[in-house]
Parts: C-alpha cells; sequence; structure tokens
C-alpha cells in the first residue's frame, strides 16, 4: 500500500469521526434547547389564561407550578436574542438561509444532511481541506457555521478508501497465474439455457504410496485407459466442472471436466497444466438436462496430505453428481406437454476418463472443443430395470458400470410456446448434510429432500437378504 494514501484515508476518516460527534453534540444541543423553548412557551400560555382570574383559582395555581425558572428564562433569551441579530451584532439573519426550528434553536441540523454542499469540491490533500471537512475552521454566515454535509465527507472518506484498498486488489490481480478455459459446444440444449456447476477436490498425490488406491471414499482418484489397462492419474488438487452439451446424435449429453491445479512433484500451483480429463455421458434420447450440481464436501478443511488418510485426516465426505433432468409429453387433446422432473445422482469417480492434451506453450487462454472429445459413456437400464451409467465397448470389460439413483421430484403441466429458460428450475444440493433442494420460478419457492432416506432402507433390506 502507498504510505501517503494510507496517511490521507487515515487523516479523511479522523476528520469524518469529528464531524460525525459534533452532528451528534448539535443535536444534543438542539434537543435541550427545544426543551427549554417548550418549557417556557408552556409557562408564559399559562400565565396568559390566569390573567384576570382569581387569586386562588386554578389557572393561578397552574400557572405558578408550570412557571419556568430563571436559569430557562435566561437561556431561552439568549436564543431567540440571537436569532434576532447576526453573529456580530450585526444584520439579523433571514430565514432563507435556513429553516425557522433552525433559526429559532441555532443549531442548523439540515447543513449536516444536505446532499450537496461546498465541502465536496473541498481539497482534503492539504490540511486546510481536512480542517474544512471536519469543521474546525469554518467561519459563521448570518449567524449559522457553514459546515460540510455528513453524505460529502462520508464520499470524500469512501473515495480515500475506495483508492487506498483497490490497490492490493490490483496487485494480487496482476500477480496470479490466470488462465481461462474457453469451451466450445456443440450446440445448445433444448431448455436454451447454459448449465454449469464448478466443484474442488482433493486427489491423491504421487507421494501418498500410504492409501489404498482402490479406496475412492478418501480422494479422487480418476481412471484412464491406456491400452488395455486402466492407469489412476495421481494429482493433488482438481477442479472439477459439469456442463452440458449435445451429442452428434442428437441426445443431450453431461460432460465431466477435471483440470489439475498442482503439478505432478507436489511443487506450487501452476497457470497451464498439461492436461485435463473428460467424461462425457449421453442422456437417453428423451431426456433434457435442466441443472446440474455437485454433491459433496469439497475437502477444503482437508488441509493436510492425503499420506495422512490413515489417520483419519484429510478425506472427503460423500461425493456425487446430481443432474436434474426433465422428460416431456405432447397431450395434443390439451395442447399443453406433461413435464415429468427427476433428480438423478451418480458417483463420478469411477467413472472413465479420457485425457485431452493441453498446449504446452504458456498462454491465457486454452479453447476445448467439445466435437473432437468422443462420448466414452451412456446411460441405459440393466437387467432389474435400474438406472446405470455404462462404459463405452472399448473398456467395458475393464471398468464397472456407475449405478444412478433416482428420485421424483415433480410433474407439471406445461403450455406449448410459452416455456423459456428463466422458468427453468435450480438445484442446489448439500453432500455434508446429505439434503437437496429445488428453487422453482416464477413463484420463488425452495422445495427440499432427504437424498440419504433411501440407503437405511437399501441396508434394511440387505440384511433381511442374509
Amino acid at each position: 500500500m502507498n504510505v501517503s494514501d494510507s496517511e490521507r484515508f487515515c487523516e479523511v476518516a479522523e476528520a469524518f469521526h469529528a464531524l460525525a460527534e459534533r452532528c451528534l453534540s448539535d443535536l444534543v444541543d438542539a434537543r435541550f434547547r427545544l426543551r427549554d423553548l417548550l418549557g417556557w412557551m408552556r409557562a408564559m400560555a399559562s400565565r396568559v389564561k390566569a390573567r384576570g382570574t382569581a387569586v386562588d383559582s386554578v389557572m393561578r395555581e397552574n400557572a405558578k407550578k408550570r412557571r419556568a425558572s430563571d436559569a430557562v428564562v435566561r437561556r431561552v433569551a439568549e436564543m431567540l436574542s440571537s436569532m434576532s441579530r447576526g453573529a456580530d451584532g450585526g444584520k439579523a439573519l433571514s430565514f432563507g438561509d435556513a429553516s425557522l426550528s433552525e433559526c429559532v434553536l441555532g443549531v442548523p441540523m439540515m447543513a449536516y444532511l444536505a446532499e450537496e454542499q461546498p465541502g465536496v469540491g473541498l481539497d482534503t490533500q492539504s490540511p486546510v481541506g481536512l480542517q474544512e471537512l471536519s469543521g474546525q475552521n469554518h467561519k459563521k454566515s448570518n449567524g449559522l457555521p457553514t459546515k460540510t454535509s455528513l453524505s460529502s465527507s462520508l464520499t470524500i472518506a469512501s473515495n480515500s478508501a475506495e483508492v487506498l484498498f483497490d490497490q492490493p486488489r490490483r496487485s494480487l490481480a496482476q500477480s496470479l497465474r490466470r488462465l481461462d478455459f474457453d469451451i466450445i459446444q456443440n450446440q445448445k440444449n433444448c431448455s436454451n439455457r447454459q448449465v454449469f456447476a464448478i466443484h474442488k477436490r482433493i486427489g491423491l498425490g504421487p507421494n501418498d504410496t500410504k492409501v489404498d488406491p482402490n479406496n475412492e471414499s478418501k480422494c479422487f482418484l480418476p481412471k484412464v485407459m491406456t491400452g488395455d489397462e486402466v492407469e489412476h492419474i495421481h494429482e493433488r488438487d482438481w477442479i472439477i466442472l459439469g456442463i452440458d452439451d449435445v451429442a452428434p446424435c442428437g441426445s443431450n449429453c453431461v460432460q465431466i471436466l477435471a483440470i489439475p491445479c498442482r503439478n505432478s512433484k507436489g511443487g506450487a500451483a501452476r497457470a497451464n497444466p498439461p492436461f485435463c480429463l473428460s467424461a462425457k455421458i449421453i442422456l437417453p434420447p428423451d431426456c433434457m438436462v435442466l441443472d446440474v450440481a455437485f454433491y459433496g464436501d469439497d475437502g477444503s478443511s482437508s488441509l493436510t496430505s492425503a499420506a495422512d488418510c490413515d489417520k483419519g485426516e484429510g478425506e472427503e465426505g460423500r461425493q456425487a453428481l446430481g443432474v436434474l433432468i426433465a422428460q416431456e409429453e405432447e397431450i395434443p387433446q390439451e395442447n399443453s406437454q406433461l413435464r415429468s422432473e427427476e433428480l438423478w445422482l451418480f458417483r463420478y469417480d469411477a467413472l472413465p476418463y479420457q485425457i485431452i492434451t493441453l498446449p504446452s506453450v504458456p498462454t491465457k487462454k486454452v479453447a476445448i472443443l467439445n466435437s473432437q472429445i468422443k462420448e466414452n459413456c451412456y446411460i441405459t437400464e440393466n437387467e432389474v430395470g435400474e438406472m446405470v451409467i455404462l462404459p463405452s465397448e472399448l473398456c467395458v470389460e475393464m471398468i464397472d458400470s456407475v449405478a444412478i439413483k433416482r428420485r421424483k421430484i415433480r410433474e407439471l403441466s406445461l403450455d406449448t410456446g410459452k416455456t423459456s429458460s428463466t422458468d427453468a428450475p435450480r438445484l442446489v444440493l448439500s453432500g455434508s448434510r446429505g439434503i437437496g433442494g429445488l428453487i422453482t420460478n416464477p413463484k420463488a419457492t425452495l422445495e427440499l429432500f432427504d437424498l440419504e432416506e433411501d440407503e437405511e432402507d437399501d441396508s434394511d433390506g440387505e440384511d433381511e437378504m442374509e
């Protein structure tokens, strides 16, 4: 930070504090002056009412009780005399400079609240300007002091703070090694809405040999096919992206991109990773993607090395990807559509990934053409009617299928031709709590549901079968 800007902000903040303190002081002063004035007016009104009545009348008794003290009379007399003459005993104060109440009380409170004051243009770089800002060097005009308003003073302090604290932000932005990913999709999906989700994962580093690679619940360890073998990619930190796309066959698909953030040797974060991983899942022909969301703990609380996972540290919670699917059915006689919305939840760790080589030359932007990435997974039904994700024929014998947990969200009727992208619901998932939510439009409603309630039922069923 610049030292001069820091000193200037400190001086401006102190001046604003002094102005606010003086405003509160004048407000308290005006309150006591108003109390004296009302008390004196009440006493004078009682004396006027008691004039001409009997000595022992009730009016005279009330006048005696309400009689103002000599101190109150002196203060009111001084206050009224200052209104009828200038501060120097010269020309009387004109009511055009302030309101009648301010002139009577002698406290210009509206000057503090004015939006525009001459003090806005003060040179706060100089000590004289700061004195004007804090009111230490103000002059009186027509008996009322000319002061900088609170709004003007706050604006000056805010501008000074913006100049001061914008320097670290600019320096931080310049020091970051940034890389933009431009994902060029084939075409927009049927909902005409961009579906996107981002997540952070803790992976298994190359030196973390104490952890069982087959235990996928502790870290993100993606699999890729290299020839006829399955290879695990060891990277410590990952950024996971979930987006929707349209396959060349016309079916909607969900793409998962995994981008490594650190060197394979555990060094500092790099701006240009040499590769990223992709898994594209083709949906059934009648399915449309409304939204995607990651379900699980992102591992931000795992601050230790993955080598300590066997000690109970560095582990992630449940991890999955949630896809909000819509299936529409035409109703010709009603000129409408019946939409059925379901939540599909599956573990993306067990999917087969393919390596996408990125440019080795340092650059600030990387373009990924989805048309050049093959769809290596598809969703179908197994023998018992459950939805599963199967890999392509090249690796179907090497990698097991991934089960999909389905939950029916709602059914609604849509008028043909009147649906828009703004009416699409938003999906919110929390793996740490095991719940999910659906925000629907145009009504601002939030529906919550338990995503782990079926696990207990499944475990009970397995116990009964045993």
